[in-house]
């Protein structure tokens, strides 16, 4: 009998070990490594690469690679379906007759008319602009600003979304002066406009927000390009930045694209300068 106790827990020891055996999880499936090719243009790439890079932190196994360029190339790469998935400030034109591309609105954003930070004018209704980028009105003296001497006015290069918004919203059917300074990249933009205290210029608002370079926005018809004016498009330069596909996203393409419009996703666009949704249609 002095021996039961030990042989007892013995028993016990087993039968718990037994137990625990049974309650171990069955080992996790590793997600498949996938990669995916998306397509931006120069102004909309910052909030996808952002957005991507983001998403794929908290999603190791999914790798973005953005490519980016004018609107043509993205148009290009979304009728060859050479990427499931763009980010532009312009819908390309419908794939075929009778057939529309999937879209669904990402962000806001504002084409931003830039001066130098030293420029004193504060405010110009559109008309004038106009005039100055035809090349009608050449002189700051025009606007209370004799001191800057003549206007030196920069555009983007041609087939830029920037641009074409711009000319769109604009210039209409004025012609653009052939004294304008071509800049190939957002980027050279502001920084031939920081560099010239008489320069004016246009950049996506998203850059012009977050730069630390010697430049504002310009108040257009008394209207600062701020988020709020952005998102309600009171500010006169305000459009959507669109998601767009041949077809709708599906699997982890399609979960990307949800996270992107939830509050998560936009608040990282927020912080990048876009103008979050109000609404999500």
């Amino acid at each position: 009998m002095r021996h039961a106790r030990p042989f007892a827990l013995l028993g016990i020891a087993l039968l718990g070990m037994l137990s625990a055996c049974s309650r171990v999880e069955p080992p996790r499936t590793t997600p498949t490594p996938r990669q995916y090719h998306l397509v931006a243009d120069a102004a909309s790439a910052p909030l996808l690469r952002t957005l991507a890079e983001t998403y794929a932190r908290e999603h190791p196994h999914l790798m973005f690679i953005v490519e980016s360029g004018d609107a043509a190339l993205v148009e290009t790469r979304l009728r060859a379906v050479r990427t499931r998935l763009a980010a532009t400030t312009l819908l390309p034109p419908p794939p075929a007759p009778g057939v529309q591309w999937w879209f669904v609105d990402a962000a806001m954003d504002a084409v931003t008319v830039i001066v130098h930070k030293d420029n004193p004018v504060q405010s110009l209704p559109l008309y004038a602009v106009r005039a100055i980028f035809a090349g009608e009105r050449n002189q700051w003296a025009e606007y209370g600003a004799s001191a800057l001497g003549d206007i030196k006015v920069a555009v983007r290069e041609a087939g830029d979304s920037t641009r074409l918004l711009f000319d769109q919203l604009i210039m209409g059917d004025v012609r653009l002066t052939l004294e304008a300074v071509v800049m190939p990249t957002p980027e050279t933009m502001m920084n031939y406009v920081a560099l010239n205290p008489g320069a004016i210029g246009y950049a996506p608002g998203a850059l012009v927000a977050r730069t630390n370079l010697p430049i504002r926005a310009l108040a257009l018809e008394g209207v600062l390009p701020t988020p709020e004016t952005i998102a309600s498009g009171s500010y006169p330069l305000a459009h959507t930045v669109y998601f767009v596909a041949a077809r709708e996203p599906t699997d982890e393409l399609r979960a990307f694209v949800l996270w992107s419009l939830s509050p998560a996703g936009q608040q990282v666009a927020a912080a990048q300068g876009y103008a979050p949704l109000t609404t999500i249609r």
